[in-house]
């Protein structure tokens, strides 16, 4: 099972990395859902998370402003690459479907077949 790592200082991370430019209007996050469980059940204080993609940064997280907390998911340097691994997060048949470990464990086993070396999870987490 995949470790996550929750962070604190959700606000200010989030504050800090989703500024636009000065004088554009363009948004730097994707939202995919605010009803993510940490582990598909009840998981961390039975809260909801909200799985975003920050453009700026390439990060792919879950955050919860109620406890001020986040967890990095992975990384992807392009919008392309995140919906291909994402595939159909909003379906209720996916194995991931709001469940944030099951999608860690997803991205995991992409960078495993692909022999990619994972941004953010140390094999020996897995």
């Amino acid at each position: 099972m995949t470790q996550l790592i929750i962070e604190d200082n959700a606000r200010d991370w989030i504050s800090k990395n989703s500024q636009p430019a000065p004088n554009s209007t363009r948004t730097l996050v994707l939202t995919f859902g605010s009803f993510w469980k940490y582990n598909g059940r009840d998981g961390y204080n039975g809260m909801n998370w909200i799985v975003e993609w920050n453009k700026k940064t390439g990060d792919l997280y879950a955050y919860q402003l109620t406890r001020n907390a986040f967890i990095r998911l992975d990384n992807f340097s392009a919008v392309t690459h995140l919906i291909n691994a994402l595939g159909d997060w909003n379906n209720p048949k996916t194995s991931y479907y709001r469940n944030l470990q099951s999608l860690a464990e997803h991205l995991q086993g992409l960078h495993k077949e692909a022999a990619l070396p994972s941004p953010l999870f140390d094999q020996a987490q897995i």
